[in-house]
């Protein structure tokens, strides 16, 4: 593994790209030659999300409360563009600053001819005459533009002076500065991918340059039932493809040993978190399904059982701060509870995913405002195309009163969810986004 390109991407807290650095392989040192990439902060912000689309990599790595991102096998005439372009920034900034200084000792200089004006007017006859060329030399500040804000506002994208990139036999990359997009060979990311070293706490999407795949079956499945929410669509946005990129393949799998479609789970970490942590937040919640570990009311301690339907037998786990703490333990308990809650709510998936926010109590004093308010049943608001609860939420103090749409708009419109149920049986709902078809119609 230290014998390839390596370009590795801090990102902090905030999800913001701080600094960005390039190690080469060099033969006979342990460490190669490094290289900062010195680029605006914009193109950095734009450079790691094209590269999180198209290279391989491993990450995110925890460094205090930075994220590393690594790339591996990096094209060596893009990485030459990228280091070339930072060394004519770091010029043109050397150049501004050394201007700087100048026009700096100039106007010195001019102080100092004021102030000797100044001191021989005081025995001269000619003081006037001297003091008037005093105020002939006042310095005149000058408004600069700093040189990163400059660039920010004249980049429109990643642009760089190569025009095209040679390819050689181990390597097929090329990037089209044009589009702002890395042109890649399908057949040769899957080749290189399989080398990656997976030893770090990283999980890898099987596809990840395509859109998550459906089985063909489901194309013409019967629907049991359909969830229309009114939900902004995220599903391009980068919070959910860095989730879907890391997370997908290891959230499926265990989506699926609990019997729950892995979009739904998918869409539940989105939301919670997105990236996992293995420290606690200000409000309890820990890691990338934020299991709630501290605060007035938490799981820490309690022990949590679901149904295997790969063993087909029930797992219990102890859920601690510890064991949360670990990414794959995280998404196996957060899947545990979403069956848990569907198994509760009779796989009413709108008060499932609602439940996992607000926890029973909660939901259940919604449902009875809304059927004391209303007339309605609680049997029939537990119907699921029966969301008149949805209007009854802002009674609740703590939790997200929108948590059920903000959970959707990482799930595409009209997305057939597949469950499975203990005595053998499937359940499929169908998801609209009545904002979406509503747009589409008008």
């Amino acid at each position: 593994m230290n014998e390839i390109n390596k370009l590795i991407f801090h990102v902090d807290e905030n999800d913001s790209v701080k600094r960005c650095e390039y190690i080469e392989p060099c033969y006979g040192s342990a460490f190669g030659t490094y290289n900062i990439i010195n680029l605006p902060d914009i193109e950095l912000h734009k450079l790691f999300y094209d590269f999180l689309k198209k290279f391989p990599q491993t990450g995110p790595k925890e460094e205090g409360n930075d994220l590393i991102f690594t790339f591996y096998d990096v094209d060596v005439d893009l990485i030459d563009s990228l280091i070339e372009r930072s060394k004519l920034l770091d010029e043109q900034k050397r150049k501004e600053k050394f201007k700087d200084e100048e026009i700096e000792q100039e106007h010195e200089d001019k102080i100092q001819r004021t102030n000797k004006f100044k001191r021989t007017a005081i025995v001269s006859v000619s003081a006037a005459l001297f003091l008037s060329l005093a105020g002939f030399y006042t310095y005149k500040n000058h408004n600069t533009k700093d040189d990163a804000k400059s660039n920010e506002d004249n980049v429109p994208g990643i642009e760089y002076n190569n025009d095209e990139f040679s390819k050689d036999e181990h390597n097929e990359n090329n990037y089209d500065y044009e589009k702002n997009e890395v042109l890649i060979n399908d057949n040769d990311t899957q080749e290189r991918q399989t080398n990656i070293d997976t030893t770090d706490n990283v999980i890898y999407n099987k596809e990840q340059n395509d859109e998550i795949s459906y089985d063909d079956e489901l194309d013409n499945v019967e629907v049991d039932a359909v969830l229309k929410l009114e939900a902004e669509d995220e599903t391009a946005g980068e919070k959910y493809y860095v989730t879907k990129q890391y997370y997908y393949d290891a959230i499926s799998d265990c989506a699926e040993t609990y019997g729950i479609d892995p979009m739904l789970a998918l869409a539940v970490a989105t939301h919670e978190r997105g990236i996992h942590r293995d420290t606690v937040d200000s409000g309890g919640g820990l890691g990338l399904f934020q299991i709630q570990v501290e605060g007035g009311w938490n799981w820490s301690g309690q022990t949590i059982k679901a149904y295997n339907f790969k063993t087909c037998e029930y797992d219990s786990e102890l859920i601690t701060t510890e064991s949360v703490s670990d990414v794959f333990k995280n998404i196996q308990i957060g899947c545990m509870m979403l069956q848990n809650f569907l198994i509760k709510y009779n796989y009413n998936v709108a008060e499932a995913v609602t439940a996992y926010n607000y926890g029973e109590n909660y939901l259940s004093m919604v449902l009875n405002k809304c059927s004391q308010e209303t007339g309605i049943s609680i049997s029939d608001l537990n119907n699921l195309e029966c969301l008149e609860w949805l209007n009854y939420r802002s009674i609740i103090s703590g939790g997200d009163s929108f948590y059920l749409e903000n959970v959707f708009k990482y799930i595409p419109n009209e997305t057939i969810l597949n469950f499975k149920k203990i005595d053998g049986s499937e359940l499929n709902i169908e998801y609209q986004n009545t904002k979406n078809l509503t747009r589409s119609i008008g």
